[in-house]
Protein backbone atom coordinates (compact mmCIF):
# COMPACT_ATOMS: atom_id res chain seq x y z
CA UNK A 1 0.00 0.00 0.00
CA UNK A 2 2.79 2.39 1.26
CA UNK A 3 4.54 1.39 -2.62
CA UNK A 4 1.65 2.47 -4.27
CA UNK A 5 0.81 5.82 -2.65
CA UNK A 6 4.44 6.37 -3.74
CA UNK A 7 4.08 5.61 -7.34
CA UNK A 8 0.65 7.44 -7.66
CA UNK A 9 2.24 10.75 -6.05
CA UNK A 10 5.52 10.28 -8.54
CA UNK A 11 3.44 9.57 -11.81
CA UNK A 12 0.27 11.99 -10.75
CA UNK A 13 1.52 14.57 -8.10
CA UNK A 14 -0.05 14.87 -4.78
CA UNK A 15 -2.85 16.98 -5.56
CA UNK A 16 -4.86 13.72 -7.31
CA UNK A 17 -7.94 12.01 -6.34
CA UNK A 18 -6.22 8.74 -6.95
CA UNK A 19 -3.47 9.42 -4.32
CA UNK A 20 -6.15 10.55 -1.66
CA UNK A 21 -7.51 7.54 -2.27
CA UNK A 22 -4.11 5.76 -1.55
CA UNK A 23 -3.91 7.98 1.48
CA UNK A 24 -7.32 7.49 2.98
CA UNK A 25 -6.53 3.26 2.49
CA UNK A 26 -3.37 3.65 4.18
CA UNK A 27 -4.59 5.34 6.81
CA UNK A 28 -7.42 3.03 7.37
CA UNK A 29 -5.01 0.09 7.75
CA UNK A 30 -2.51 1.47 9.73
CA UNK A 31 -4.08 1.19 13.23
CA UNK A 32 -4.71 -2.46 12.54
CA UNK A 33 -0.91 -2.54 13.01
CA UNK A 34 -1.29 -0.57 16.08
CA UNK A 35 0.15 2.57 13.92
CA UNK A 36 -2.05 4.93 15.48
CA UNK A 37 -0.56 8.43 15.41
CA UNK A 38 0.79 7.32 11.65
CA UNK A 39 -2.71 6.46 10.85
CA UNK A 40 -4.17 10.13 12.11
CA UNK A 41 -1.84 12.12 10.19
CA UNK A 42 -1.98 10.59 7.41
CA UNK A 43 -5.55 10.49 7.50
CA UNK A 44 -5.67 14.21 8.47
CA UNK A 45 -3.28 14.62 5.37
CA UNK A 46 -6.12 12.42 3.31
CA UNK A 47 -8.98 14.94 4.44
CA UNK A 48 -6.72 18.59 3.67
CA UNK A 49 -6.22 16.80 0.23
CA UNK A 50 -9.42 16.29 -0.55
CA UNK A 51 -11.08 19.37 1.02
CA UNK A 52 -8.42 20.72 -1.84
CA UNK A 53 -8.98 18.84 -4.91
CA UNK A 54 -12.78 18.21 -4.24
CA UNK A 55 -14.15 21.13 -2.64
CA UNK A 56 -15.97 21.64 0.96
CA UNK A 57 -19.09 19.63 -0.36
CA UNK A 58 -18.19 15.88 -1.98
CA UNK A 59 -18.50 12.18 -1.51
CA UNK A 60 -14.90 11.84 -1.38
CA UNK A 61 -14.69 14.27 1.44
CA UNK A 62 -17.31 13.07 3.55
CA UNK A 63 -15.44 9.43 2.67
CA UNK A 64 -12.21 11.06 4.14
CA UNK A 65 -13.82 12.25 7.47
CA UNK A 66 -15.45 9.36 7.98
CA UNK A 67 -11.79 7.13 7.39
CA UNK A 68 -10.34 10.04 9.81
CA UNK A 69 -13.60 9.25 12.69
CA UNK A 70 -12.45 5.61 12.24
CA UNK A 71 -8.90 5.99 12.97
CA UNK A 72 -9.36 8.61 15.63
CA UNK A 73 -11.86 5.86 16.97
CA UNK A 74 -9.35 2.75 16.87
CA UNK A 75 -7.00 4.66 18.91
CA UNK A 76 -9.93 5.36 21.58
CA UNK A 77 -9.87 8.74 21.02
CA UNK A 78 -14.01 9.39 20.81
CA UNK A 79 -14.32 13.12 21.72
CA UNK A 80 -11.74 14.04 18.49
CA UNK A 81 -13.93 11.42 16.65
CA UNK A 82 -17.19 12.74 17.25
CA UNK A 83 -16.55 15.89 15.06
CA UNK A 84 -15.47 14.34 12.00
CA UNK A 85 -18.07 11.56 12.28
CA UNK A 86 -20.53 13.96 12.33
CA UNK A 87 -19.55 15.85 9.92
CA UNK A 88 -19.29 13.34 7.42
CA UNK A 89 -22.85 12.35 8.25
CA UNK A 90 -24.26 15.59 7.79
CA UNK A 91 -22.69 15.88 4.42
CA UNK A 92 -24.00 12.65 3.13
CA UNK A 93 -27.27 13.33 4.00
CA UNK A 94 -27.45 16.77 2.35
CA UNK A 95 -25.47 14.90 -0.53
CA UNK A 96 -27.14 11.87 -0.82
CA UNK A 97 -30.34 11.93 1.59
CA UNK A 98 -31.15 10.08 4.61
CA UNK A 99 -32.66 7.40 2.51
CA UNK A 100 -29.38 6.09 1.12
CA UNK A 101 -27.02 3.25 2.44
CA UNK A 102 -23.97 5.07 2.64
CA UNK A 103 -25.88 8.02 4.79
CA UNK A 104 -26.51 4.34 6.99
CA UNK A 105 -22.92 3.70 7.36
CA UNK A 106 -21.71 6.80 9.09
CA UNK A 107 -25.40 6.66 10.92
CA UNK A 108 -23.16 3.10 12.47
CA UNK A 109 -19.94 4.96 12.82
CA UNK A 110 -21.20 7.93 14.87
CA UNK A 111 -23.47 5.36 17.06
CA UNK A 112 -20.44 3.57 18.10
CA UNK A 113 -18.74 6.52 18.98
CA UNK A 114 -21.50 7.76 21.34
CA UNK A 115 -21.47 4.05 22.67
CA UNK A 116 -18.07 4.51 23.38
CA UNK A 117 -19.06 7.41 25.23
CA UNK A 118 -21.82 6.10 27.28
CA UNK A 119 -24.43 8.49 25.52
CA UNK A 120 -26.11 4.92 24.72
CA UNK A 121 -29.85 6.86 24.34
CA UNK A 122 -28.18 8.52 21.53
CA UNK A 123 -26.47 5.90 20.34
CA UNK A 124 -29.59 3.95 20.04
CA UNK A 125 -31.59 6.11 18.30
CA UNK A 126 -29.29 6.72 15.35
CA UNK A 127 -28.81 2.64 15.16
CA UNK A 128 -32.67 2.78 14.68
CA UNK A 129 -32.61 5.04 11.95
CA UNK A 130 -30.11 3.07 10.55
CA UNK A 131 -31.06 -0.13 10.66
CA UNK A 132 -34.46 0.99 9.72
CA UNK A 133 -33.69 2.43 6.73
CA UNK A 134 -31.45 -0.55 5.52
CA UNK A 135 -34.69 -2.60 6.09
CA UNK A 136 -36.44 -0.96 3.46
CA UNK A 137 -33.17 -0.88 1.13
CA UNK A 138 -32.37 -4.44 1.62
CA UNK A 139 -35.45 -6.75 3.05
CA UNK A 140 -35.63 -8.33 6.00
CA UNK A 141 -33.22 -11.03 5.22
CA UNK A 142 -30.20 -9.19 3.82
CA UNK A 143 -26.51 -10.26 5.44
CA UNK A 144 -25.94 -6.62 5.89
CA UNK A 145 -28.49 -6.19 8.12
CA UNK A 146 -26.22 -8.32 10.67
CA UNK A 147 -24.15 -5.78 11.08
CA UNK A 148 -26.57 -3.17 12.48
CA UNK A 149 -28.50 -5.68 14.33
CA UNK A 150 -25.78 -6.68 16.25
CA UNK A 151 -24.66 -3.38 16.81
CA UNK A 152 -28.05 -2.14 18.24
CA UNK A 153 -28.08 -5.64 20.03
CA UNK A 154 -24.63 -4.36 22.09
CA UNK A 155 -25.85 -1.32 22.77
CA UNK A 156 -28.88 -2.16 24.06
CA UNK A 157 -27.19 -4.84 26.32
CA UNK A 158 -24.96 -1.33 27.81
CA UNK A 159 -28.70 -0.20 28.53
CA UNK A 160 -29.53 -3.44 30.26
CA UNK A 161 -32.77 -3.43 27.79
CA UNK A 162 -31.50 -7.33 27.88
CA UNK A 163 -35.13 -8.83 26.40
CA UNK A 164 -34.51 -6.44 22.92
CA UNK A 165 -31.16 -6.78 22.88
CA UNK A 166 -31.75 -10.72 22.60
CA UNK A 167 -34.28 -10.69 20.00
CA UNK A 168 -32.20 -8.56 17.85
CA UNK A 169 -29.08 -11.43 18.11
CA UNK A 170 -31.64 -14.04 17.65
CA UNK A 171 -32.80 -12.43 15.10
CA UNK A 172 -28.75 -11.96 13.61
CA UNK A 173 -28.15 -15.29 14.05
CA UNK A 174 -31.33 -16.58 12.20
CA UNK A 175 -29.88 -14.96 9.26
CA UNK A 176 -26.46 -15.85 8.90
CA UNK A 177 -27.90 -19.46 9.33
CA UNK A 178 -31.08 -19.44 6.54
CA UNK A 179 -27.83 -18.07 4.11
CA UNK A 180 -25.01 -20.22 4.96
CA UNK A 181 -26.13 -23.26 6.94
CA UNK A 182 -25.48 -24.41 10.49
CA UNK A 183 -22.45 -25.49 8.73
CA UNK A 184 -20.81 -21.54 8.52
CA UNK A 185 -17.73 -21.45 6.24
CA UNK A 186 -15.80 -20.02 8.99
CA UNK A 187 -14.51 -15.74 8.57
CA UNK A 188 -12.66 -13.63 10.94
CA UNK A 189 -15.20 -11.02 11.09
CA UNK A 190 -17.13 -11.23 14.66
CA UNK A 191 -20.23 -9.71 12.70
CA UNK A 192 -20.59 -12.75 10.32
CA UNK A 193 -19.73 -15.26 12.33
CA UNK A 194 -22.28 -18.31 14.22
CA UNK A 195 -19.88 -18.81 17.11
CA UNK A 196 -19.42 -15.23 18.17
CA UNK A 197 -23.51 -14.67 17.76
CA UNK A 198 -23.71 -17.48 19.49
CA UNK A 199 -21.41 -16.24 22.53
CA UNK A 200 -23.09 -12.43 22.77
CA UNK A 201 -26.35 -14.55 22.59
CA UNK A 202 -25.24 -16.70 25.33
CA UNK A 203 -23.81 -13.46 27.39
CA UNK A 204 -27.00 -11.83 26.93
CA UNK A 205 -28.98 -15.05 28.54
CA UNK A 206 -26.39 -15.11 31.23
CA UNK A 207 -27.16 -11.77 32.06
CA UNK A 208 -30.88 -11.98 32.15
CA UNK A 209 -30.76 -15.14 34.49
CA UNK A 210 -31.64 -17.49 31.73
CA UNK A 211 -29.03 -20.06 32.34
CA UNK A 212 -30.21 -23.21 31.32
CA UNK A 213 -30.75 -21.54 27.72
CA UNK A 214 -27.50 -19.68 27.91
CA UNK A 215 -26.09 -23.04 28.67
CA UNK A 216 -27.79 -24.44 25.19
CA UNK A 217 -26.54 -21.95 23.09
CA UNK A 218 -22.80 -22.40 24.79
CA UNK A 219 -22.93 -26.14 24.00
CA UNK A 220 -23.49 -25.16 20.76
CA UNK A 221 -20.58 -22.49 20.48
CA UNK A 222 -17.83 -25.23 21.44
CA UNK A 223 -18.87 -27.93 18.95
CA UNK A 224 -17.91 -24.50 16.92
CA UNK A 225 -14.23 -24.10 18.43
CA UNK A 226 -11.66 -26.29 17.16
CA UNK A 227 -12.55 -24.51 13.64
CA UNK A 228 -12.94 -21.54 15.03
CA UNK A 229 -9.23 -21.68 16.85
CA UNK A 230 -8.51 -21.88 12.66
CA UNK A 231 -10.39 -19.08 11.64
CA UNK A 232 -9.10 -16.46 13.63
CA UNK A 233 -5.30 -15.52 13.76
CA UNK A 234 -3.38 -16.69 16.60
CA UNK A 235 -4.20 -14.17 19.93
CA UNK A 236 -7.24 -12.45 18.58
CA UNK A 237 -8.94 -10.46 20.43
CA UNK A 238 -12.56 -11.54 19.43
CA UNK A 239 -11.55 -15.09 20.15
CA UNK A 240 -10.75 -14.13 23.54
CA UNK A 241 -14.12 -12.48 23.92
CA UNK A 242 -15.83 -15.47 23.06
CA UNK A 243 -13.66 -18.02 25.30
CA UNK A 244 -14.72 -15.14 27.89
CA UNK A 245 -18.02 -15.29 27.44
CA UNK A 246 -18.43 -19.24 27.35
CA UNK A 247 -16.12 -19.34 30.68
CA UNK A 248 -18.59 -16.73 32.88
CA UNK A 249 -21.47 -19.20 31.71
CA UNK A 250 -19.59 -22.24 32.81
CA UNK A 251 -18.58 -20.54 36.05
CA UNK A 252 -22.41 -19.37 36.27
CA UNK A 253 -23.46 -23.34 35.86
CA UNK A 254 -20.88 -24.01 38.78
CA UNK A 255 -19.12 -26.22 36.10
CA UNK A 256 -15.48 -24.91 37.22
CA UNK A 257 -13.52 -27.86 35.57
CA UNK A 258 -14.79 -27.09 32.11
CA UNK A 259 -14.21 -23.39 33.08
CA UNK A 260 -10.72 -23.59 33.27
CA UNK A 261 -9.26 -24.32 30.51
CA UNK A 262 -10.75 -21.38 28.65
CA UNK A 263 -10.88 -18.89 31.20
CA UNK A 264 -6.87 -19.81 30.94
CA UNK A 265 -7.03 -19.55 27.21
CA UNK A 266 -8.60 -16.11 27.20
CA UNK A 267 -6.15 -14.60 29.88
CA UNK A 268 -3.31 -16.07 27.86
CA UNK A 269 -4.63 -13.88 25.23
CA UNK A 270 -5.15 -10.86 27.31
CA UNK A 271 -2.30 -10.78 28.86
CA UNK A 272 0.03 -10.41 24.99
CA UNK A 273 -2.38 -8.21 23.60
CA UNK A 274 -3.75 -5.81 26.41
CA UNK A 275 -2.48 -6.56 29.27
CA UNK A 276 -3.59 -3.09 31.12
CA UNK A 277 -7.18 -3.03 29.46
CA UNK A 278 -9.55 -3.94 32.53
CA UNK A 279 -10.91 -7.49 30.60
CA UNK A 280 -7.45 -8.62 31.45
CA UNK A 281 -8.18 -8.10 35.02
CA UNK A 282 -11.66 -9.93 34.52
CA UNK A 283 -9.94 -12.99 33.27
CA UNK A 284 -7.83 -13.11 36.11
CA UNK A 285 -10.59 -13.18 37.87
CA UNK A 286 -12.47 -15.41 35.92
CA UNK A 287 -9.83 -17.95 35.91
CA UNK A 288 -9.68 -17.24 39.67
CA UNK A 289 -13.29 -18.46 40.32
CA UNK A 290 -12.68 -21.94 38.33
CA UNK A 291 -9.79 -22.71 40.26
CA UNK A 292 -11.92 -21.20 43.59
CA UNK A 293 -15.03 -23.74 42.45
CA UNK A 294 -12.18 -26.78 42.68
CA UNK A 295 -10.99 -25.91 45.80
CA UNK A 296 -7.48 -24.73 44.49
CA UNK A 297 -7.31 -22.19 47.08
CA UNK A 298 -3.77 -21.26 46.60
CA UNK A 299 -3.80 -20.63 43.07
CA UNK A 300 -7.23 -18.35 43.13
CA UNK A 301 -6.01 -16.24 45.47
CA UNK A 302 -3.27 -14.14 43.95
CA UNK A 303 -5.28 -14.24 40.65
CA UNK A 304 -8.16 -12.68 42.39
CA UNK A 305 -6.33 -10.14 44.41
CA UNK A 306 -4.26 -9.10 41.33
CA UNK A 307 -8.12 -8.97 38.97
CA UNK A 308 -9.40 -6.59 41.76
CA UNK A 309 -6.82 -4.24 42.45
CA UNK A 310 -6.64 -3.89 38.78
CA UNK A 311 -10.25 -3.23 37.73
CA UNK A 312 -10.37 -0.59 40.59
CA UNK A 313 -7.57 1.24 39.22
CA UNK A 314 -9.73 0.94 36.25
CA UNK A 315 -12.71 1.80 37.07
CA UNK A 316 -13.50 4.74 34.74
CA UNK A 317 -12.94 2.57 32.01
CA UNK A 318 -15.30 0.00 32.57
CA UNK A 319 -18.93 0.32 30.81
CA UNK A 320 -21.87 0.23 32.73
CA UNK A 321 -22.36 -3.98 31.29
CA UNK A 322 -18.93 -4.74 32.82
CA UNK A 323 -19.62 -3.49 36.43
CA UNK A 324 -21.40 -6.90 37.87
CA UNK A 325 -17.74 -8.67 37.13
CA UNK A 326 -16.19 -6.28 40.48
CA UNK A 327 -19.13 -7.31 42.18
CA UNK A 328 -18.64 -11.10 40.95
CA UNK A 329 -14.58 -10.57 42.10
CA UNK A 330 -15.32 -9.29 45.30
CA UNK A 331 -18.10 -12.38 46.20
CA UNK A 332 -15.20 -15.01 45.09
CA UNK A 333 -12.65 -13.35 47.80
CA UNK A 334 -15.36 -13.27 50.42
CA UNK A 335 -15.96 -17.11 49.69
CA UNK A 336 -12.18 -17.76 49.34
CA UNK A 337 -11.74 -16.06 52.94
CA UNK A 338 -14.88 -17.84 54.18
CA UNK A 339 -13.68 -21.34 52.41
CA UNK A 340 -10.17 -21.49 54.10
CA UNK A 341 -11.49 -20.52 57.29
CA UNK A 342 -9.88 -16.74 57.59
CA UNK A 343 -12.95 -15.51 58.59
CA UNK A 344 -11.35 -11.75 59.80
CA UNK A 345 -9.98 -11.44 56.03
CA UNK A 346 -13.49 -12.34 55.08
CA UNK A 347 -15.25 -9.74 56.84
CA UNK A 348 -12.53 -7.23 55.56
CA UNK A 349 -13.86 -8.55 52.09
CA UNK A 350 -17.90 -7.87 53.10
CA UNK A 351 -17.18 -4.30 54.19
CA UNK A 352 -15.61 -3.79 50.68
CA UNK A 353 -18.32 -5.59 48.47
CA UNK A 354 -21.23 -3.30 50.77
CA UNK A 355 -19.68 -0.49 49.67
CA UNK A 356 -18.77 -1.15 46.44
CA UNK A 357 -22.88 -2.16 45.93
CA UNK A 358 -23.87 1.39 47.70
CA UNK A 359 -21.47 3.20 45.47
CA UNK A 360 -23.62 0.90 42.66
CA UNK A 361 -26.65 2.09 43.95
CA UNK A 362 -25.63 5.58 44.30
CA UNK A 363 -24.31 5.91 40.32
CA UNK A 364 -27.67 4.08 39.21
CA UNK A 365 -29.79 6.87 41.30
CA UNK A 366 -28.07 9.73 39.77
Amino acid sequence: MRKGLALRRKLLGNEHPLVVNSLAGLAFALPSQGLYEEGEKTAREALTLSRKVMGDEHPDVAKALGTLAVVLTEAKKFDEAELPAREALAMYRKLRGSGDYETTTHLNKLAMILNAQKRFSEAEELMREALATQRKLLGDRHPELVYSLTLLAGILEDESKLPESELLLREALAIVKKLQGDKYPFVRSSLYNVPSLLSDLGGVLSREGKLDDAEAVFRECVEYLPNLRDCYPPDDPKFANILAEMTSTLLNARKFKAAEPLARECLAIREKKAPNDWRTFNARSMLGGALLGQMSYAEAEPLLLASYEGMVLRKDAIPPVGRPRVKETLQRLVQLYENTGRPKRGIEWKQKLAEFEEQTRSADAR
